[in-house]
């Protein structure tokens, strides 16, 4: 996993901040040219669409495929979204290893689609952060994030509208997957956690809050869905309609499941957010 270097370059968080405080002025000298030829007026709306796509991937991702900071944007060129996780210890400790990660979202470049009693046993790491479907990400992009749910070791933020003084984001849709470990894990069971029955679910929910308020409806999602026909687990890129949330300064991921010790995690890809700038 790469995490932030200690050389007298910036960091990669320090970049990110860099990069993110260069999208809040690019828009304030935007603002500030419109008022001048319009009487002080300015409105844009357009769609913000998180890929996770970026063009320094060697650098970016360490040796195990992964990226992990406690901000970070949503792609290259587009930075109004920020995606949040939380790591072991305080907040200026380095990441030395995956599991200094706790919960919220890292970046990952896996795939890993077998489903074999016994396959994760041989790299857990691997496939917890591996998505089972055909494709790495949801429209054959190269990377996507995972969401890791751990009650108690959230970030404050799962997803943080960085444009909140100028303007409004409401989600419309995104795409979801299992990892490769859900899929296996509800199978076969493993070590930690038995092998899902009749009745048993992992669902993703997901909120909108504006102003610390609830906003909208609670979107739910059954990633795992053991019903009267079967196991039913989603294996492959999923669009799921967010349409039912309101607008945004920040968003809230949580995972629930009836069965103890139930890996929750799930990946993420695409999210599609109108995103309306007025001043």
């Amino acid at each position: 996993m790469r995490h932030a270097e200690t050389a007298a370059a910036p960091t990669h968080l320090e970049f990110i901040i860099m990069k993110f405080s260069t999208v809040i002025c690019g828009v304030s000298a935007l603002f500030l040219a419109a008022s001048c030829l319009d009487g002080g007026s300015f409105k844009s709306n357009y769609n913000e669409y998180c890929s996770f796509e970026f063009s320094d991937v060697s650098t970016l991702y360490g040796n195990d495929s992964l990226y992990f900071e406690t901000d970070f944007p949503q792609s290259a060129s587009n930075q109004s979204l920020a995606f949040r996780g939380k790591r072991n210890g305080g907040e200026t400790d380095k990441i030395t290893d995956i599991s200094d990660f706790r919960g919220g979202f890292l970046l990952s470049l896996l795939r890993d689609t077998l489903v074999c009693e016994g396959h994760i046993s041989e790299n857990p790491s691997r496939s917890m952060y591996s998505t089972v479907a055909d494709t790495t990400g949801s429209e054959n992009s190269k990377g996507f994030a995972v969401f890791q749910y751990l009650d108690g070791y959230m970030p404050s933020e799962s997803v943080s509208f960085l444009l909140t003084a100028y303007g409004t984001c409401l989600p419309k849709l995104m795409s979801v997957c299992n990892t490769n470990y859900v899929a296996n894990t509800v199978k076969y069971g493993n070590t930690y956690c038995r092998a899902f029955e009749q009745g048993d679910y992992i669902k993703l929910i997901i909120k909108t809050y504006l102003s610390k308020v609830q906003s909208g409806e609670t979107v739910e999602v059954k990633l795992v869905d053991y019903d009267e026909s079967g196991l039913n687990v989603i294996d492959n890129w999923k669009r799921v309609d967010l349409s039912k949330l309101g607008d945004f300064d920040y968003m809230i991921f949580e995972m629930e499941s009836n069965v103890p010790s139930a890996p929750l995690y799930c990946c993420i890809d695409g999210l599609l957010c109108s995103v309306a700038i007025e001043n």
